[in-house]
């Protein structure tokens, strides 16, 4: 389930909405939705302690899994695919 979301978000970007309460867990920890970009590179990413993707590529998720692991950058990448998540 998505803790985040409310009736009120339905119709609306879940990142937009998520993202300022994910950021409310912990104000030390800065989170950024990153929007509006084609797609993802690695000087996207160098900047951050942790990437979280979604939707994307595996092609693409492997070399950014691959640039962040050696470069001690935290990665995680989530997918839903009907039943499976």
């Amino acid at each position: 389930p998505q803790f985040f979301l409310r009736e009120e978000d339905i119709g609306k970007s879940r990142a937009s909405v998520t993202a300022p309460r994910l950021a409310e867990l912990n104000s030390y920890v800065p989170v950024h939705e990153v929007t509006g970009h084609p797609e993802v590179t690695i000087d996207m990413v160098k900047k951050y302690q942790v990437v979280v993707m979604t939707n994307t590529p595996l092609a693409k998720q492997l070399e950014i899994n691959d640039y962040c692991h050696a470069n001690g950058i935290a990665f995680i990448s989530a997918d839903v695919r009907g039943l499976f998540g």
